[in-house]
């Protein structure tokens, strides 16, 4: 168990990249018998500059208005919810405390500021209280697998299908196995194509490896896939003599995902990318779906994380 939560969380320090996950790197077992005391958890945050702390409830609600779109359903925004405050449950039970820092975390998150500069003055108020009813209405709520709080991983959408956390990391963790998602196919960010100057693919790759010996007759030849897992997404990338991860390669050059292909058209290279980020966990955007025939967040959530219960936290 150890080893797969050691290696579950290596994967987040790479999904950054992309960047849609969680920077703080756990080690070890968590144990249930430091929980915290979950109605007086602090989060502090530096905003310009200065620190200020925030309740658990306000701090969901900046990394809500950082990772989902606040149009979305009802359900889909509950569903959110329950994910983060699960998540910064299993942050406070590894550090036995009740105050956390926002780097403990690693969740990206907006000031209530710049989230309503970025609404419009018009909608600034009703997405505040969309969003407070969200985390109102899944008060203490979390995410279990055999009464363990899990991992919980999300992304804005799926290739039609989730990703195997087994094919991801080579670890069969049950709650992350791959389940159907075909409603992403709808989705403008199913597939994305980035065209890119092969001079300025090979100026980055460059600048970042230095002995990789691209050079633009010959680049297709030169940017080599080396692996992909069955899922599809790029695990490794031969370059010249330089081996990269997929992950790496994708940050360098902004892609939606790694589940990607690449050709050339004219004077440059084509990303063929598909789905947005990760891959593993809940889509947001098939969430999204489910919500729109009727589906309650509780179900949303305990079909994207096979074999996991819903239900209140207790100390």
């Amino acid at each position: 168990m150890k080893h797969k939560i050691y290696k579950l969380l290596l994967l987040l320090l790479i999904i950054v990249l992309i960047p849609y996950g969680i920077t703080y790197l756990l080690s070890g077992k968590r144990s249930n018998s430091n929980r915290t005391q979950s109605n007086s958890i602090r989060i502090s945050v530096e905003e310009n500059g200065v620190d200020k702390e925030y309740s658990l409830d306000t701090y969901i609600m900046m990394a809500m208005a950082a990772d989902i779109p606040v149009n979305y359903e009802m359900e889909t925004l509950k569903a959110q919810a329950t994910i983060l405050r699960t998540y910064v449950y299993v942050i406070a039970e590894k550090k036995s405390g009740n105050v956390l820092t926002a780097e403990d975390i690693g969740l990206q998150y907006k000031s209530m500021e710049a989230a309503k500069a970025s609404w419009g003055e018009e909608n600034a108020q009703s997405y505040e209280k969309k969003l407070a009813k969200a985390i109102e209405d899944t008060n203490n709520m979390v995410i279990t697998y055999n009464n363990s709080l899990i991992i919980p991983l999300f992304h804005p959408v799926s290739v039609g299908m989730t990703r195997s956390s087994k094919h991801a990391i080579g670890e069969d963790i049950v709650y992350l196995s791959a389940v159907e998602s075909k409603g992403d196919v709808q989705s403008n960010d199913y597939m994305k194509i980035s065209s890119i100057p092969k001079e300025t693919v090979i100026e980055k790759l460059k600048e970042s490896y230095p002995e990789c010996n691209i050079e633009k007759d010959s680049i297709l030849d030169d940017i080599v896939i080396d692996r992909r897992d069955e899922d599809g997404y790029i695990k490794s990338i031969q370059l010249g003599e330089e081996n990269i991860s997929g992950d790496v390669f994708a940050s360098l050059f902004e892609l939606n995902s790694t589940n990607f292909y690449i050709e050339t058209y004219e004077d440059s290279l084509r990303f063929i990318c598909k789905g947005k980020g990760h891959g593993l966990g809940l889509s947001q955007y098939g969430a999204n779906l489910m919500a729109l025939q009727g589906y309650k967040y509780n179900e949303i959530l305990e079909y994207y994380f096979t074999k996991t219960q819903v239900k209140e936290y207790i100390e």
